[in-house]
């Protein structure tokens, strides 16, 4: 991974972010999966990379005074803004836990297709979405965090 340079605020929100993960690992997974189920294993497998990756951005990241909140990657809590390959629509999604959900806005919930589809992409990336009314294909434009 190549060095980024992060506005100081999204540093310091990603180091907090990565420390929340792990502390709370085992009940996050507990939560959404009670049951020892081969889903509970496969997200347990993605909190695994997900931590890799947060810590692995950190890693190669110094922070700035900077006002742009831009990241190489979405995460959660991270705004993803895509273009539609075929139609060339842009919209503009907010990557979040099913509690923190809300209809009225651009949310859409990590275990939802779209959500599982979009976190973890880089800047530049296609996402390859399969949805209940086919496949979409995702250009990522940008992340943003939402602090």
């Amino acid at each position: 991974m190549s060095k980024f340079m992060l506005a100081r605020r999204v540093y310091d929100s990603l180091v907090k972010h990565l420390e929340e993960i792990k502390k709370s690992n085992a009940e996050i997974v507990e939560r959404y999966y009670p049951s020892q189920t081969p889903e509970r294993r496969e997200f347990e497998e993605f909190l695994g990379e997900y931590i890799k990756n947060i810590e692995e951005l950190i890693n190669n990241s110094s922070s700035s005074d900077s006002d742009d909140f831009s990241l190489p990657m979405s995460i959660m809590g991270s705004a993803v803004t895509v273009q539609d390959v075929e139609s060339e629509e842009i919209h503009k999604y907010l990557i979040v836990f099913p509690e923190d959900f809300k209809l009225e806005g651009d949310d859409v919930s990590l275990f939802s297709p779209l959500g599982k589809g979009l976190i973890l992409k880089k800047v530049g990336d296609i996402a390859v979405i399969s949805v209940p009314a086919g496949i979409i294909r995702y250009k990522i434009l940008s992340v943003e965090l939402d602090i």
